[in-house]
């Protein structure tokens, strides 16, 4: 997953994710906009840990040089996921 492309859309998507929610926290009237952007985010942020999953297998947990990023980034999508059963 070392891709240059890959590498800057996930980051582009990190900056814009990023934007979205300082801004949804201090305007609260524009979430009906800023929503779909975060779904969008949201999805983008779940198609790279599937791609990482099956593309590294067990090497995601372990490889040296990534794993520690990996599983935060496992812990953060699956947070989100399961935040509406979380009362």
């Amino acid at each position: 997953m070392h891709n240059n492309v890959f590498n800057v859309c996930i980051n582009l998507t990190i900056v814009i994710a990023s934007l979205a929610v300082g801004l949804e926290t201090d305007n609260p009237e524009w979430g009906t906009w800023l929503g779909p952007i975060n779904q969008l985010c949201l999805f983008i942020f779940t198609i790279e840990l599937i791609s990482k999953l099956v593309g590294l297998r067990e090497f995601f947990w372990s490889d040296p040089e990534s794993s520690s990023w990996n599983k935060f980034d496992f812990v953060i999508v699956g947070y989100v996921f399961f935040l509406p059963f979380i009362p």
